[in-house]
């Protein structure tokens, strides 16, 4: 893989309701690239998916993105694109 800046676009959905309270709820995507947290996203509920996009950068080579929430639930991810930028 080349180095440089590439977008994201992320596919997700969260439907996600409060077991307790019936609240919707909103989860948090984290992004983590190499390591380091390259973005956070806020999902809000929502029926059916949605998509976010962001802006990361790729070392020349072998590169691992990962995508969760290690403090809480993360939304449920369907479909990951990765596209150079020009």
């Amino acid at each position: 893989m080349n180095g440089g800046d590439y977008r994201l676009e992320v596919t997700y959905a969260n439907n996600r309701v409060n077991q307790y309270n019936k609240a919707k709820e909103t989860r948090t995507m984290v992004v983590w690239v190499n390591g380091k947290v390259a973005g956070r996203v806020d999902c809000p509920y929502g029926e059916g998916c949605k998509k976010s996009t962001m802006k990361i950068t790729l070392h020349k080579g072998q590169n691992i993105i990962r995508i969760g929430n290690n403090a809480s639930w993360s939304p449920d991810i369907d479909c990951i694109d990765l596209t150079a930028m020009k």
